[in-house]
């Protein structure tokens, strides 16, 4: 799934379950695991500018960012925190967990549609969230770069894209309205 699948999927998802939680908090959530991962994969392990041995535990572009032990060490910020930072890293966290759910989700639709061409396993996703629970490594990507990354995955997520797109349009919509804050959450 790519921006605004995670953006407007994920924050809906996320406001399903807590309606009063900041929406910078949300969206940062939905892509914090890409925007750890993704410059990690392609700016240093495909540029060899990390040492071999750290690449190795490096191999795709869902790792250490996409686990929920990032969730949970965002939820454990958050109960540590008071006021809007708390609050802030809740809707996170929500997020960051929506990321995950997201990414297993399309890799099960992808699997039936005869697989991803960027990946070695049927499901990285779920190899990444359950990290090092699972009992396999990160899946290994197969791209030389992120073209290819996009390339290969745009037809699976081209629905979801624009589900994200009607998604985020409608909130912008909603958020106009008399009696509906900003957040989502509605007055009264």
């Amino acid at each position: 799934m790519f921006v605004f699948g995670h953006l407007g999927i994920g924050s809906g998802l996320v406001l399903l379950a807590k309606r009063d939680l900041p929406m910078t908090g949300i969206f940062a959530g939905t892509l914090a695991p890409d925007l750890l991962d993704k410059p990690i994969f392609y700016g240093l392990v495909r540029t060899h500018a990390l040492p071999s041995t750290v690449c190795a535990w490096l191999p795709g572009t869902r790792t250490v960012g996409h686990t929920l032990l990032a969730v949970a060490l965002v939820a454990l910020l958050a109960a540590l925190v008071r006021g809007r930072r708390r609050a802030w890293l809740q809707g996170a966290a929500l997020g960051m967990t929506s990321h995950d759910l997201l990414d297993i989700a399309s890799d099960a639709v992808a699997a039936l549609h005869g697989g991803f061409a960027f990946t070695t396993a049927t499901s990285g996703a779920w190899r990444a969230a359950f990290f090092p629970f699972a009992g396999t490594p990160f899946c290994t990507s197969l791209n030389v770069d992120l073209l290819n990354h996009f390339l290969a995955s745009l037809r699976v997520h081209l629905v979801s894209e624009l589900l994200g797109v009607a998604l985020l349009g409608a909130a912008v919509l909603l958020s106009r309205r008399p009696g509906v804050l900003r957040s989502g959450v509605t007055r009264g």
